[in-house]
């Protein structure tokens, strides 16, 4: 018995098999982009809440993860736009999801950057005032007294000699 081997692939293709492929493959890259995009949002309603409670003790991690989402977000993205196809041949339910999602991203985005200028300017306003005790609570140039010993000039709430301080400079 004798095996022929032959090339089961058509010399042409047909375009709407290949429409249909390209279709599904965009909705399956889009519906990756939608997933990527809930989690982004999560990891800021988390971010913004830990920002608005003042626990920034996760705050390191939500940002290392929103800064990994965001990359690959946009790389995502960035695979889309390179790919030029018309998305309004996608499932209207999914344009939809990723107009919503990216609503909130937005107004997610806007809110998480309003809270961290509102926690670094706070932080800042801290640190001024550390420095401002630091610096009243330095004793004074040296003087003699009227019965000539040496002694600090005094300063107004002058502040114990010697006083430690540490700071975090998390944020």
């Amino acid at each position: 018995m004798a095996v022929t081997l032959t090339n089961s692939k058509p010399d042409t293709e047909d375009p709407k098999v290949v429409n249909a492929e390209l279709v599904a493959t965009l909705e399956h890259k889009i519906q990756d982009l939608a997933i990527i995009s809930e989690k982004l949002v999560d990891v800021l309603k988390r971010e913004n809440a830990a920002l608005k409670a003042g626990e920034v003790s996760d705050f390191h991690v939500l940002a290392d993860e929103k800064t990994a989402l965001s990359r690959i977000f946009e790389s995502r993205l960035q695979g889309l736009t390179s790919d030029k196809v018309d998305l309004s041949t996608i499932d209207p339910d999914l344009r939809t999801r990723m107009r919503d999602v990216a609503e909130q991203i937005g107004a997610l985005m806007e809110e998480n950057g309003r809270r961290l200028r509102t926690s670094i300017a706070a932080n800042k306003r801290v640190v001024e005032l550390i420095q401002s005790a630091v610096k009243d609570s330095r004793p004074g140039p040296s003087v003699y007294s009227a019965k000539g010993q040496k002694g600090y000039a005094q300063r107004p709430a002058q502040a114990a000699r010697g006083m430690s301080i540490s700071f975090d400079s998390v944020l």
